[in-house]
């Protein structure tokens, strides 16, 4: 397995190999300046839109299929703003979908949408996205990942104003919203348009077969030249807040978020005293697993530059509970980006946590980069860990292939433990072309790893994957997934039988959002080394779905059965939505498990009643008996009923008000309001 002399190696061959895979040609185009800016109103009449640049055609995006509604959209951009415009055909209106009006849903992405993609970098390696249904609700995509507070991420705007036969959408996107060089003049833009009722999406420009992926989109994305882009000062964002709770567990207390843009690509963030209190976590289910689940951490602090850090077996956010401070700093320069990030506890159970991630981009696919932890606990020894990667890839028509290699050390204060090495071969095609992986790992029992999410420890050998993904615009199916997967396992300590699984799943939906997925898997596995005892695990799933492309009243129903560990399985249910109105929805689900003679069940009712698009009442009712899982973390019993208020601005004093602790196990009689204010 790899070790630190090939790491080393393989990066002299990256930077050596990597730059002849070359960027592919794109188009380089002016980016008209206008004196007079339009207004963002959903009209067209403004002299600059007859100044600005006009996208001459769009095409289909994913597919050959013929494009049915046109679409127009123009670009333009003064000293502060870049400015699009779409004028968008429908021939079929009763059919556009335009259900989410709360600010940020991600949601919006299902609706019909407009998107304006911009690499603000030019570097073709990532980019942000900002999306506008037909009834004018915004959401955006921040390159690195942001916290959703609007002053905090920084505003934009957007108007839409419907015609016969159509609507407009007009954008205005601030400068100051973006990170690129000092002295930049140029970026790279492309414009989407996406209609619910079709799978794929039409896009300007043309994007040819081996681009059309969202990994790969990128590399092909038009670059705008000849940019007036401001020099901007770097000023603060402070986010202070008051929180006071009355009731069952009292307190009152104030925090403080900065944001501060080091340079113009880094920024930094220090939190004092951070609020997670009141962000409601997701609810981790209750279906049986040998590991601990993986649940999204939602809390604001860690959501800035999130995509900047190292992978969960390494940096598991969830691992760190209530901090005094912490400090970040995360962006990227050109092709090279930095995730830094300190958290500190005090007291007898004090905690200070160190992560950094570095990675320098190299070519069109390839990189290579260096992760550290460093994690120590009041009275304990400490922890660290050091991972060198590399990833060495080239386009081959409209395939990706990359070969990546990782291997990483671990210590006891300044005792080497165990290692945890990887290698990896990955080929992924056009849409409905197979998609290969084979990879090759090591993790040893003692590797070390405080912050990460580990699966399976003690173990060495291969898996393997092979899947087909399509989605289709005209016929009765509209999405499939094929996926075929195989593990083989060894224990590392002494080369002894461990795990070998095979899992098959198929996945298709139609036109109709109609869907049907199917699952099974086989495999053995000697869970306990120390026993002679195989598992041989089997199961069988289905699972059917119905409305699937219609936001508020999606529903399914699933049944599972077999053996695991030992014991027999039998797992079922399904969840609903229901819009009451359209302000107030509703989105019920149960499940229950019964393995051997132990039966598990869960409930979750959600409830919200959208005031405004920054504006809502919610509630959330959680009723469990258990986990399920001896791995899984958290509370696992009780039943939990709490009730919000949230009111978020553009720029004045966002307000929330809880009924309830939105995390606890059981419900509580308090109310917790908090409020706070960029400035």
């Amino acid at each position: 397995m790899p070790g630190y002399k090939f790491i080393i190696a393989w990066w002299f061959c990256i930077a050596v190999l990597a730059p002849v895979s070359a960027l592919p040609n794109r188009p380089s185009l002016p980016l008209p300046h206008v004196k007079v800016a339009p207004a963002v109103d959903g009209d067209l009449s403004d002299p600059a839109w007859k100044e600005a640049f006009a996208a001459p055609e769009f095409y289909r995006f994913g597919s050959s299929t013929p494009i049915e509604e046109k679409t127009e959209a123009w670009l333009c951009s003064d000293e502060k703003y870049l400015y699009a415009a779409f004028k968008c055909y429908d021939s079929h209106p009763e059919r556009q979908r335009a259900s989410e009006t709360q600010r940020g849903s991600q949601s919006v992405w299902n609706d019909d949408h407009v998107t304006v993609i911009v690499d603000s970098q030019n570097t073709r390696r990532g980019s942000s996205s900002f999306g506008v249904n037909p009834i004018g609700t915004q959401v955006e995509y921040l390159e690195g990942g942001t916290a959703d507070n609007i002053a905090w991420a920084g505003d934009w705007r957007a108007a839409v104003k419907p015609f016969e036969g159509g609507h407009i959408v007009e954008m205005a996107i601030p400068f100051a919203l973006l990170r690129y060089p000092k002295g930049a003049t140029s970026m790279g833009i492309m414009l989407n348009r996406q209609l619910n009722r079709e799978r794929n999406p039409v896009a300007w420009p043309n994007i040819p077969p081996e681009g059309q992926t969202f990994q790969t989109r990128v590399q092909f994305i038009p670059e705008f030249t000849g940019m007036k882009l401001p020099s901007l000062a770097a000023r603060p964002t402070i986010l202070p807040f008051t929180l006071a709770s009355a009731g069952d567990g009292a307190k009152a207390r104030t925090g403080l978020d900065i944001k501060y843009p080091v340079t113009t690509t880094l920024t930094g963030v220090l939190a004092i005293k951070p609020d997670f209190q009141t962000i409601e976590n997701d609810v981790a289910g209750i279906n049986f697993s040998y590991n601990e689940q993986f649940v999204n951490d939602r809390r604001p602090f860690f959501a800035e530059g999130g995509e900047f850090f190292p992978s969960s077996d390494l940096f598991y956010s969830r691992r760190l509970g209530v901090l005094d401070d912490g400090l970040k700093l995360v962006g990227k320069d050109g092709n090279r980006s930095i995730g830094i990030l300190r958290a500190h506890t005090g007291g007898p159970t004090g905690r200070e946590s160190n992560i950094i991630n570095l990675r320098q981009g190299v070519g069109a696919l390839s990189q290579y980069g260096f992760s550290a932890v460093d994690d120590r606990k009041t009275g304990q020894a400490g922890a660290r860990l050091a991972r060198f990667f590399g990833d060495l890839g080239q386009m081959s028509g409209d395939r990706q292939n990359v070969l990546s290699a990782s291997h990483t050390q671990s210590w006891r204060d300044d005792q080497p433990q165990g290692v945890d090495s990887k290698l990896e071969f990955r080929s992924r095609g056009a849409q409905g072309k197979a998609r290969y992986r084979l990879g090759w790992e090591q993790l040893d029992s003692d590797f070390v790893s405080p912050l990460g999410l580990l699966y399976d420890q003690n173990r060495r050998g291969f898996a393997g994957n092979i899947s087909w993904h399509n989605q289709l615009d005209k016929g009765p199916l509209g999405v499939y997934d094929i996926n075929l997967d195989t593990r083989r396992l060894n224990r590392q300590t002494d080369g002894s039988f461990f795990l070998e699984e095979h899992n098959v799943n198929l996945y298709g939906e139609t036109m109709r959002g109609i869907s049907l997925g199917m699952g099974y898997n086989t495999g053995r596995r000697r869970n306990d080394p120390t026993r002679p005892d195989i598992f041989n695990d089997r199961s069988l799933g289905m699972q059917l779905g119905w409305n699937r492309r219609t936001l508020f009243s999606q529903g399914n129903i699933g049944y599972r059965t077999g053996r695991q560990a030992g014991q027999n399985l039998r797992s079922w249910g399904g969840s609903q939505g229901i819009l009451i109105s359209r302000p107030f929805s509703l989105q019920g689900s149960y499940s229950e498990q019964r393995l051997g003679t132990e039966t598990t069940r869960q409930a979750i009712v959600t409830g919200t009643y959208r005031l405004s698009p920054y504006k809502a009442i919610s509630g959330r009712l959680v009723s469990r008996n258990g986990t399920g899982n001896s791995q899984n973390v958290g509370p696992s019993k009780g039943t939990n009923l709490y009730f919000a208020y949230s009111q978020r601005t553009r720029g004045g004093a966002d307000l929330f008000v809880l009924l309830g602790d939105p995390n606890s196990a059981d419900t509580r009689g308090m109310v917790t309001v908090k409020l706070l204010r960029a400035l």
